[in-house]
């Protein structure tokens, strides 16, 4: 899964090391939330690296998804970025390994390799298209379900 990880194709062994050093494995269960939407962000980055999570929008009536993830697939990237809550949740839907980057070590990281902020900031943009549209589409069908 490491190697399908388009984050770690850009770290310097100095880098590397920090994430080593400071980065915690954790095992999720199927329904376990991994992330809530609406929690403070605490600047933690993650990389799935088994399993299988759904990726849920918060609604005004019920969540909708928004997409899944894989193995290889970062995900926090926005509370990183952007220091707000977590926009959405994320929940497992197979026994999942994550990795937790904690933020001391994120913040090392991006000062010392400025083009991961900006793979960040580019998966940002395409996630934030892929949930405005999952949004629209999602309030079409309760427009017709209440018409």
């Amino acid at each position: 899964a490491l190697s399908r990880c388009s984050l770690f194709e850009l770290l310097d062994e100095n880098s590397f090391r920090i994430l080593s050093q400071a980065a915690v494995w954790r095992l999720y269960m199927p329904g376990q939330v991994i992330l809530k939407a609406g929690t403070p962000s605490d600047q933690r980055l993650f990389v799935l690296l088994r399993g299988v999570a759904e990726v849920l929008y918060e609604g005004e009536t019920e969540p909708i998804p928004v997409g899944h993830l894989q193995a290889g697939d970062i995900f926090g990237e926005v509370g990183l970025l952007t220091l707000r809550p977590r926009s959405a949740t994320v929940v497992a839907r197979s026994r999942t390994d994550v990795l937790e980057i904690p933020a001391g070590a994120m913040s090392q990281i991006l000062t010392q390799r400025p083009e991961v902020r900006d793979m960040l900031m580019q998966l940002y943009q395409v996630r934030l298209e892929k949930t405005l549209k999952a949004v629209k589409a999602a309030a079409r069908g309760q427009r017709r379900k209440g018409a």
